[in-house]
């Protein structure tokens, strides 16, 4: 089961809860074996259960001002970016699941790909994930009867 953790951080609210009262939330999902998403490295700090957790982090939304609509990228730059600032943001080396939650219908998903398996071989992500990205596996040079989680589960 998972806990998505975006209304906790950003895109809903221009002022926060304080920490404190978020990490509630945080608490209470692992103490239910729920956390999936995101929350924030503090709480991995904060409580040093960074080990417990399958932590899943997506991308595709470049932030954007204060009120303007963010802007889609899935360009390899960009995957590889917001990884480092994701890593660095959670306080953590490795990313359980990266999730390309978005693309930009301008990169070729071949790209974006190639971009998450170097994360892959660099040891900073375990596993990728396409999601609401439409693609065709043999455009990826991929046996279609394999999924791509299972082929870079094994590299």
């Amino acid at each position: 089961m998972g806990f998505g953790c975006t209304d906790l951080s950003a895109y809903y609210s221009s002022k926060p809860l304080p920490d404190e009262k978020r990490f509630m939330g945080s608490d209470r999902a692992a103490e239910l074996g729920e956390m999936f998403e995101v929350l924030h490295g503090r709480w991995f700090a904060r409580t040093g259960k960074r080990s417990n957790i399958f932590l899943v982090t997506k991308f595709g939304y470049e932030e954007a001002e204060a009120l303007a609509l963010p802007k889609v990228r899935s360009d390899p730059e960009f995957v590889k970016a917001v990884c480092e600032k994701s890593l660095k943001r959670l306080g953590t080396d490795k990313i359980n699941l990266y999730s390309a939650h978005k693309v930009d219908g301008k990169t070729p998903i071949k790209k974006t790909v190639e971009a998450m398996v170097e994360l892959k071989k660099e040891g900073k992500i375990e596993y990728l994930e396409l999601s609401e990205a439409e693609y065709s596996p043999s455009a990826l040079d991929i046996d279609p009867s394999i999924s791509i989680l299972s082929i870079h589960a094994e590299n």
